[in-house]
This record gives C-alpha cells, sequence and structure tokens, in this order.
C-alpha cells in the first residue's frame, strides 16, 4: 500500500487493479479506484469484499463523491445488514442526497423505522409530510406525548386522521389533550369540547370555548360545570367567556342553582 501511495502518478492503475483483483488484494483495489476517481467501483468493492475491506471512515468519504442513487440505496442496505450501529453516521453524510420517501419507503419494508428516527428528525424542518408521519408514528407507538405535542405544534404538514384514529385508542389523557389541539386547529369546537369534558380536561375546554368565541358552545361548558357542581370551574368559566355572556343568563344561573350565588358576584 505503501508503494502505491508512493507511485500512484507513475503505474497503470488499470493493469495493476486486475493484478489486485486476482490476488484479492481488496484494500487496494478500492485505494486504486478512489485514486482514480472509481467511485462507484470503489463502493461496489467494499460491499462486495466487507470482511477485507471496509473502513468506515474510508467509505463515508468515498460515497460522499457518489451521485447514483442506486449505489447510494445499496450502501444504506449494507450498512443495514452489516454496519447497522452506524447508519445514522452514514446518513448525515449523504441524507441531502437521498429520496427521503424511498428512503422510508425501504426502512419501513425492512422493518428498521427506528434505527433512523434521530436522523429523520434532523430533516423535519423541511415540513415534509412523509417524514413528519414517520415521526408522529414513532412518537405514537413511545406515547411520547410531549414529543408529539411538539412536532404538530411546530410541523403543521401531517396526517391528522392517523393521529386522531391513534390516540383514540390510548387511555392516556396527555394524548386525548393533542386530540383536542389538532381539533381546535381545524376549528372543530365542538368536538374538541367534547373530548375535554369527557376526559376531564376542564382548563383545554375553557380554552377552547374561549378561542372558539362561541356564545352557545360557552353556555353548553358552564351549564356542565353546575350540573356537576363545579363551582370553581363555572367562575373560571365566567371569567374565561365574559365576553360571550349576557347578565340575564348569569342571573338565570344564579336562580336555577342556588349553590353557584356567591361565585356569580363580585
Amino acid at each position: 500500500m505503501n508503494h502505491l501511495r508512493s507511485y500512484i502518478n507513475n503505474i497503470n492503475t488499470n493493469k495493476l487493479i486486475r493484478q489486485c483483483e486476482l490476488n484479492q488484494c481488496w484494500k487496494e483495489v478500492v485505494f486504486l479506484y478512489y485514486s482514480t476517481n472509481q467511485y462507484d467501483h470503489a463502493i461496489n468493492t467494499i460491499i462486495e469484499h466487507s470482511p477485507e475491506a471496509f473502513s468506515h471512515e474510508q467509505f463515508v468519504s468515498i460515497i460522499t463523491k457518489v451521485t447514483n442513487q442506486k449505489l447510494l440505496f445499496k450502501g444504506i442496505l449494507f450498512y443495514l445488514e452489516e454496519e447497522p450501529e452506524l447508519i445514522n453516521n452514514l446518513l448525515q453524510v449523504i441524507g441531502t442526497k437521498l429520496d427521503s420517501q424511498k428512503l422510508i419507503q425501504i426502512m419501513s419494508k425492512s422493518g428498521n423505522m427506528e434505527i433512523i428516527n434521530d436522523f429523520l428528525k434532523t430533516l423535519q424542518h423541511d415540513n415534509n409530510q412523509v417524514i413528519n408521519d414517520e415521526i408522529n408514528k414513532f412518537l405514537l407507538e413511545e406515547e411520547d406525548y410531549k414529543g408529539l405535542y411538539n412536532s404538530i405544534q411546530t410541523y403543521s404538514n401531517y396526517d391528522q386522521n392517523l393521529i386522531l384514529n391513534e390516540i383514540a385508542k390510548s387511555d392516556l389523557p396527555e394524548m386525548k389533550r393533542i386530540a383536542a389541539l389538532i381539533y381546535r386547529k381545524n376549528k372543530q369546537y365542538d368536538k374538541a369540547l367534547q373530548l375535554c369534558q369527557e376526559w376531564k380536561l376542564y382548563q383545554e375546554a375553557m380554552e377552547t370555548v374561549r378561542e372558539c368565541n362561541n356564545p352557545e358552545l360557552a353556555t353548553n361548558l358552564i351549564e356542565f360545570f353546575l350540573s356537576k357542581e363545579m363551582y370553581e370551574h363555572y367562575c373560571a368559566s365566567l371569567f374565561a367567556c365574559y365576553d360571550q355572556l349576557t347578565p340575564d343568563l348569569v342571573m338565570e344561573w344564579v336562580w336555577r342553582y342556588p349553590g353557584c350565588h356567591s361565585w356569580s358576584q363580585p
């Protein structure tokens, strides 16, 4: 190898490559291909003779010069099979060259989506639905409600039905909060309010009626609190929705629900 490095400009590389192949000197073959800008051949040689030829640092330095999409994905499949712990390092280097949708299809088909989750997060700034959906699926599976909340708040391009259908199977109130948030973003305030009342998410319920500025929904929520003798929530709702209520309606509640009298007047 030292001889090759010293005399690379003075040798017939094609002839020497053939001789090295005959003698199974695969590291030397890779070096010769790389030195003559035959990057595709160098990568293929490493993949086909990895026990003798593979070096992560060298592979990464060579594949950055490859433009052939088929070969790039061949390199990814090679890493999945032989060096899965290093695949995110590889993707960080060549990720911008890849068709992200094809990458997700390959990883999903092979059952390896979890491996590249960290890498996908680095691409989420593009607000690509395919990427957002895969990240959200992973967060749902992990019941990472904080991560999911941040994802849908920051990136708007995602399959809402996918998230709502999965959250419907969950018993976590934190997940129900996210469903209510999605309904609110779509101005489906009645669904958001129904969900909040069902799961006792009363703070979110009050935020919903305040946001929608719908006197009917505000009235329904307040009467719900009154029927449950939840007078503190009743009082908080009066403040939250004061511009949606009329004095005569409040006085009617005082008459119908005597327990709320002291909560209704200053």
